[in-house]
């Protein structure tokens, strides 16, 4: 099972019985192919999603927002799941762009930060070509709304000038492809806080989430490993909803064979409680990761943010 069908599943199943609010599977691009899409139709759609675009019988080029990042990966080369573009770099096959790749991103079960913010810096050069040619070919078709293959073009210049930086911390921006799309804000494509992604020297590999929320202001989950066991430890104020944040999270990484140990350490000085307008997330890395921790720390940010967003409906 996807690890977005786990996470929906045993989100319904500990928080709510209407599923409807949740993330859709990728299936649903089965249901909006037909002949006045910009799809073609599952029989005739090539092997990569992105070749699957067709302009020519079409006044705009429009998707789901959800398909987005679909397409963006595809461009990419990359996989629809973080799980298994982790395999790829774990094994240096299927991926097209690895098999040029002189050094290894993952040795001994551990991620090289600076490799992978090369990788994803060529890829996303690579991805800005094809899209140029996209918007090229879709205007000779007479297409005349390219606002939404504009965006595409700004995150991926995003990605590439953020992934240039050689003290970049790129483990942002590899998560923030396998998160929900409405992270991609404005400020999110056009700004980047440097500050915030500088790496830590530790001798241990540790990784800081620092998140902001809209219903639990600002607070961060420390993850590490102890004695071979995921050490996870949340810093938040007292009306964030750690049990169910809790229960959720060791579901999901006992499903993922992750041993964890979770705690909670709420905050008790004085600090700055007012809420966010928008939810986003920051990450502080050793230079070297282990595979497992990568992992789990997309599935935390999907737990909270899950919360956070039913919190704000409620």
């Amino acid at each position: 099972m996807s690890s977005i069908n786990q996470f929906n599943s045993v989100y319904i199943n500990i928080n709510s019985p209407k599923p409807a609010g949740l993330v859709r599977d990728n299936t649903v691009q089965n249901e909006i192919c037909d002949n006045k899409n910009v799809m073609q139709s599952k029989s005739e759609r090539p092997n990569t999603f992105a070749q699957s675009v067709n302009f020519c019988n079409s006044s705009a080029f429009q998707i789901e927002d959800e398909l987005i990042l679909k397409y963006i990966k595809s461009l990419l080369n990359m996989p629809d799941s973080i799980e298994k573009f982790i395999e790829q770099l774990n094994t240096n096959t299927d991926c097209e762009a690895l098999l040029n790749q002189k050094a290894r991103i993952i040795v001994e079960n551990m991620i090289d930060v600076a490799l992978l913010s090369k990788f994803l810096n060529e890829n996303s050069k690579s991805a800005l070509q094809k899209i140029f040619t996209t918007i090229s070919q879709a205007l000779n078709c007479g297409l005349n709304d390219t606002a939404q293959l504009r965006q595409i073009m700004d995150i991926l210049s995003s990605l590439s000038r953020i992934t240039s930086n050689p003290d970049c911390n790129c483990v942002k921006e590899l998560l923030l492809l396998y998160l929900p799309f409405d992270m991609y804000t404005p400020e999110r494509i056009y700004t980047h806080d440097t500050l915030a992604n500088a790496q830590e020297t530790n001798a241990e590999p540790k990784l800081s989430i620092l998140f902001e929320t809209v219903n639990f202001s600002n607070f961060s989950c420390e993850l590490e490993i102890l004695n071979n066991l995921l050490y996870i430890k949340f810093n938040s104020i007292n009306n964030f909803p750690f049990e169910k944040c809790r229960k959720i999270t060791e579901f999901l990484l006992n499903k993922a064979n992750i041993r964890c140990a979770i705690e909670n350490v709420v905050k008790k000085e004085n600090v700055n409680t007012n809420n966010n307008s928008k939810q986003n997330f920051k990450i502080v890395s050793s230079a070297k990761l282990p595979i497992n921790m990568v992992l789990s720390a997309h599935l935390i940010i999907k737990t909270v943010f899950k919360i956070d967003k039913d919190f704000s409906s409620t």
